[in-house]
Formats: C-alpha cells, structure tokens, sequence
C-alpha cells in the first residue's frame, strides 16, 4: 500500500474510533471526599426555600434538586450530608405532583459525614427535600450582638469551601459537579439576606428575599449571610 493512502486510511480508521468513545459524563466518577452517584445522577439546579432561625442556630425548609440521569438505569441518588436533620423526600417528574419516596442515611464518619440515598422512579426529574441544618454544622457560623462591629443584631456567614457545604446543604458535595441555583430566603426582622448570586435590589431594609445564579458553579461556592 502506497504510505500516502496507508496514512488517509489510519486517519478515517482514528476518527470512526474517537466517534464511539464513550461521552465525558459517561466516565466513571470518583471523588474520596464524596458519597454522591454523580456518575450515575447529577444535580443540575438546586432550588432552596430557607429561613434563618437564630434561636436555634439552625437553618430550616427545602432544597429541590433538578438532576440529570446519566445512567438510565440508576434508580437511587446518593448526596453528600453532615449533621443534616431530613424529615422528608419526595420525587416528581415535572416539579407540580409530588410523590414520597424513601430514603436512607448511612454510617456517619466525623470528616465526611453520611451519604443520604433517596430512591428514584424512571421518570424522576425534581427531588424536593425537607431538612434542618444542626446547631452544630461546621459551615455556619452564628455571631452573637456582642461579637459584631455595632454589637447591636447577631449576624451568619458560610464558609462551605473544602467540604462544608454538605453541613447546611443536601447536595452532591464535590466540586466535580457544578449547578445553577436560585434561593428564597427568609431572615428575622430587621435583618436582610444576601448570597453568592444576583441579590434583592436595595429597597432598603427587607427580610425576604429572592436569588439567583444562572452560571453552574460547584457547591462550596454557595454562600449566604444574614444580618444589619
């Protein structure tokens, strides 16, 4: 064979090979810091409906995860979780109708938490979560009056980053997967909310309010603060 047609082969026979490789998502995931089946189901979009309770150093409601399947059959999600009270979980295919589903939380390890595996229908598109942070989760910090610059309202912060987020969040922990978000939040009064994301216009003082994020970004960078 003449090398000018044996190299014109070799080149269609390379590129009928790289047209049959498996997709990048299909790619085996492995992350040691996480429990998340993020090979199998990915977030996509985490909607959160939250208030800040300073009483009890606690922040309570829902988180609706919008995922995407990449292992069509993959009949379980498996989220990171520290700490996390979860009192229920439901699934939907179309984020109206609501169904129960079951879930699990696994053996707790003191650095990495425990996975929380919620079973999932064929047609599972929303799974919508009803949890409380604890008193104790390592990504909020709770500042009492005395420890801030007027002394006169307690203020929170997050610090998520390395792995925190899954102390406040139930979410794949892992910077491997990246979600857009959007968060309602509702604070005491005379305090105002604000987030890693497109703020509530300054109207003056307001204790509920609305974000959103519209880039995917991983979950450490989901960031909330409420205070004066």
């Amino acid at each position: 064979m003449h090398s000018k047609h044996f190299l014109l082969l070799s080149a269609a026979l390379l590129s009928m090979t790289s047209c049959t490789q498996k997709p990048a998502e299909r790619i085996a995931f492995h992350d040691p810091s996480s429990y998340a089946n993020a090979g199998q189901v990915r977030i996509r979009h985490l909607s959160l409906n939250l208030e800040a309770l300073f009483d009890q150093r606690t922040i309570r409601g829902t988180a609706v995860l919008t995922i995407d399947r990449m292992d069509a059959h993959a009949r379980e999600l498996i989220l990171d979780s520290r700490g996390l009270q979860i009192d229920e979980t439901e699934v939907s295919p179309d984020n109206s109708k609501y169904r129960e589903a079951r879930f699990s939380i696994g053996k707790h390890d003191p650095i990495l938490g425990a996975p929380v595996t919620i079973d999932i229908a064929p047609d599972t598109k929303y799974v919508r979560i009803r949890y409380s942070s604890a008193p104790t989760a390592t990504a909020l910090q709770w500042l009492d009056p005395e420890q801030t610059a007027d002394k006169k309202y307690p203020f929170l912060y997050t610090q998520s980053e390395a792995i925190h987020a899954r102390s406040w969040l139930p979410v794949q922990d892992t910077p491997s997967v990246r979600m857009t978000y959007d968060a309602h939040v509702r604070a005491p009064a005379g305090l105002k909310a604000v987030m890693s994301a497109t703020n509530c216009p300054d109207a003056g003082p307001s204790n509920d309010c609305h974000f959103v994020m519209d880039n995917p970004i991983p979950s450490y960078l989901i960031a909330l603060s409420v205070g004066d």
